[in-house]
Formats: structure tokens, sequence, C-alpha cells
């Protein structure tokens, strides 16, 4: 008898491929009895997931939201197209579906350097980038509000020449839109500051501001004599302020003592012992005032913080708001006064580091 061990090598090689064959069939069977993933298949239909469906995907909220462009175009002196007071169209592209606001926010931008090397030129600029304030069109009439400040970063425009080109590019800007007959244009609200800085007369029917006449709203020419005041530290104390006299135009005589006091002393009333926050240096820098039910509403131009800084002081705000105070306050018509940067009264008073007036 044969043991196991004891095997012929013929019987050895009918066993191994005996046992491959099983092997073989076992491996079949496996992959028959098995689905797709690799379990087994019993057979048996599958059973519905605990699993919520996941419905049809959201549309993409970015795609379905997105905006719309629109093609505007903003105008340009090209003296190598035409004469100078002729403006020339470039295009832009905005997605801001109020227009008007768009192209007068592009126009003062300025050319792009593409188009300053293709000969365009502008009085705007990325200095005068952001002087918008705001377009409102009522009845046909675009009326544009810019920023007080642009006076003083054009003030070259102001000349005859300048104003036809610079108003030739807004006009032209402005009413590129069907809807739009006509414009109007303020500084920071007062109509009558933008033509007088451009040295032209209002357009008939321009909502002027309340005048600052503060004695005889009938008397239009002429002058008349008002005061300033200053601090004199050879006839009193540091918080109190003295009058000296200055002749001012009519009517706007409010408006004309502001300005005389944003001048300063004068040399012979510096030698006087006359001294002020105010000087040549801030000359200028008064950009409205409106006067309304007996309140005086008096903006400035921003630079005046950068210009005399230490005012901003405790010491410094008394005597600067005693000489504004004191020189407003005098006309009988005008009870209170409130004081603001290009409008905003929070900002001024906060450089004062001072509450706002109720």
């Amino acid at each position: 008898m044969t043991t196991s061990a004891q095997l012929r090598p013929v019987e050895r090689r009918r066993r191994r491929r005996a046992a491959m064959t099983v092997l073989l069939a076992a491996l079949v069977l496996g992959l028959v009895g098995c689905d797709g993933d690799g379990e087994a298949d019993t057979g048996a239909p599958d059973q519905p997931s605990d699993e919520p469906t996941d419905p049809d995907p959201a549309p993409d909220d970015d795609a379905a939201t997105e905006p719309t462009s629109h093609d505007i175009q903003v105008f340009f002196t090209n003296l190598e197209r035409g004469p100078e007071g002729e403006v020339h169209p470039v295009e832009r592209t905005t997605t801001d579906d109020d227009l008007p606001t768009a192209a007068v926010s592009e126009l003062l931008v300025g050319p792009t350097v593409d188009e300053r090397e293709q000969g365009y030129s502008s009085w705007f600029s990325q200095d005068t980038a952001g002087m918008l304030r705001s377009v409102r069109v009522e009845g046909g009439v675009a009326h544009v509000d810019l920023d007080g400040a642009l006076r003083t970063t054009i003030p070259g425009a102001s000349t005859s020449a300048g104003s036809v080109v610079l108003m030739a590019e807004l006009d032209a800007t402005v009413q590129q839109f069907p809807d739009i007959t006509d414009s109007i244009y303020s500084l920071a609200g007062d109509v009558r500051a933008f033509y007088e800085w451009l040295q032209l007369t209002p357009p008939d029917g321009a909502a002027t501001p309340p005048t600052d006449e503060a004695d005889d709203p009938e008397v239009e020419s002429g002058t008349a004599t008002v005061e300033v005041y200053f601090t004199n530290l050879e006839r009193g104390r540091d918080t109190e302020v003295f009058g000296v006299e200055r002749e001012v135009d009519l009517p706007r005589v409010l408006s004309g003592a502001l300005q005389a006091l944003l001048e300063g002393p004068t040399e012979a009333e510096q030698q006087q012992g006359y001294w002020s926050w105010f000087s040549e240096e801030t000359a200028g820098l008064l950009l409205s005032v409106h006067l309304d039910a007996g309140v005086a509403e008096v903006s400035f131009d921003p630079a005046l913080q950068t210009v005399i800084p230490n005012a901003s002081t405790s010491a410094g705000s008394t005597m600067l708001l005693g000489a504004l105070d004191a020189t407003t306050l005098q006309f009988p018509t005008v009870d209170d006064v409130v004081y603001s940067f290009d409008g905003d009264v929070d900002a001024f008073y906060e450089w004062l580091q001072l509450g706002p007036p109720d």
C-alpha cells in the first residue's frame, strides 16, 4: 500500500491538476455570484435605501446672478482729432445699472495710459477719481453733484478756456443717454458755487441753495462792512476774540465775512497782536454757506485738517470755534451755526475732538 508520502511523480501531478481544477471552479463561481461592487449577489431585489435621494442639483447662484455688462462712453479732448473744446468718445464697460452715475464716475478717472498716448487729454485724472457725490435724473434733467475739493484739485479748469473743455466733457458724457436732455452741476449741493468757480452763469431754472444774505435780501450790489474775529493776547485771554473790520460784497455778506476770516489777520494786524489759525494758507478753503431757518450751515474743504492740524487740540479747537462762531453769529438773522467738511458734520467735530451739535 502506498502512503501519501510515497506518491510517485505521476500521481502527484494528477493530484495537483485536480486541485487546480477545484480552485478555478471556485473562482468562476465567486465571480458569477458577485455584483459590480465586488459584493455577493443574493439574487434578491435591491432594497430601498434609507438615505434621502438628492434632487436635481440647484442652479449655480453665481451663474444665476451674474451681472449684465453695459457699454457706455466717456468724452475727452483730443487735439490730434479736433480743436480744443471739441470732445471725442472712448468706450467703457460697466455692470452698474445706473448708467449716468457709472459714466460720470468713469469720466472722473480720466483717460487711460494708452488713451493718453493716443492724444486724449482731460482735466480729469486719478486725482479727481471718486469725486462724484451723486447723479439724480428728474424730468430729463441730470443733477450732478461733485465734491467741493474738485476746485482745489484742478484750479486751472476755472479759466475761460478750461471751463469750456471741462463743461464739454461733462455735458457730452452725461447727455449721451436718450432720457437726459439737460444737466445741472453743483459742488457739495451748491449749484451757484459750481458755476461761479467756472466763471459761468447758472442755467435758467437751476435750483440754488438758500441765500446766505444776512440783512436785506433786496440788496443785490455794493459792499458792506462786517467784522472778522481773531485772538489778541495783548487785549485779552486766548479764549477771547476781537473784531476787525472788512469790506465784503453784497448780498452774500456771511460768505464774504467767512472768506475774509479764512484769510487771517493782515500784516498790520499781526503787528498789533492779532493772531489766528487762519492765514493765506487757509484762504479759499470755504466750500459753501447756506442759511436755513436761522441756522448757518458752513462747509469747509477737508484740506483744512492738514493745513492747521494743531487746531484740533483742546485749546486750539476753543480758539478756532471762538473765531468762527463770533464771525458767523454777528448777523441778526443767524441764530445758530453747524460746520462740516464737505457736508460731513461728524468729520468736522471729530477732528476737533468734540461732539456734533444736536
